[in-house]
C-alpha cells in the first residue's frame, strides 16, 4: 500500500515538473484560437502581368495577400521576394535582388519601386511567405519591354 502511494505521488510530481518545464502556449487574449496558421495561402492581388519599360523604376506595386486555411488574413508573416540573378531582372529599392517584408494586420504586403534592368523579357519574381511552420510560395510574372522609339529618342536627347 505504501509503495503504491509513493508511486502515485511520484507520478503526480513528475507530471507537475513536466508541466512546469513545458508549459502550454498562452491562450490568445480574445479567447480565440492560436494565431499560428496550419496552412498559409498566398495570392497576388495587384501587379500580376504588369508591363514595365526597361531601365525605369516601377510605379506599380506587386501586392500579395496572405490568408490561413479559413480565409482569414495572416498578420506578421515573413514575406521574401526574389528577382532573377541574370537575364531580364531588376533591383529592389534596397539595392538588392531580394526584398523582405512583414504582412500587415490585413495580411497584405506591397512590393514597390523595382528598378528594372535594361534587358527586356519576362521576369519571374519568386515570392515566399512563412509564419510558424506554415509556408507558401508563388511566382509573379512581370514583363520588361524595350523603350518605345519616341521614348528612346527622348532618352538619347537627354544624354547628349
Amino acid at each position: 500500500m505504501q509503495s503504491r502511494r509513493r508511486a502515485v505521488a511520484f507520478a503526480l510530481t513528475m507530471g507537475l515538473l513536466a508541466q512546469a518545464a513545458y508549459p502550454a502556449p498562452p491562450a490568445p487574449a480574445d479567447g480565440g484560437q492560436v494565431s499560428e496558421p496550419a496552412i498559409l495561402r498566398i495570392r497576388i492581388l495587384e501587379g500580376e502581368g504588369a508591363i514595365h519599360t526597361a531601365g525605369t523604376r516601377s510605379n506599380q506595386p506587386i501586392v500579395v495577400a496572405l490568408t490561413d486555411e479559413t480565409g482569414r488574413p495572416v498578420a506578421g508573416a515573413s514575406v521574401s521576394a526574389k528577382l532573377p540573378d541574370e537575364g531580364p531582372t531588376g533591383f529592389f529599392a534596397n539595392g538588392g535582388r531580394t526584398e523582405i517584408a512583414v504582412s500587415g494586420p490585413d495580411g497584405r504586403v506591397a512590393l514597390r519601386g523595382i528598378q528594372w534592368a535594361r534587358a527586356a523579357g519576362p521576369v519571374q519574381v519568386r515570392i515566399t511567405a512563412s509564419k510558424g511552420e506554415a509556408r507558401a510560395g508563388i511566382l509573379s510574372t512581370q514583363y520588361v519591354t524595350e523603350p518605345s522609339s519616341g521614348a528612346a529618342a527622348q532618352i538619347g536627347r537627354a544624354h547628349v
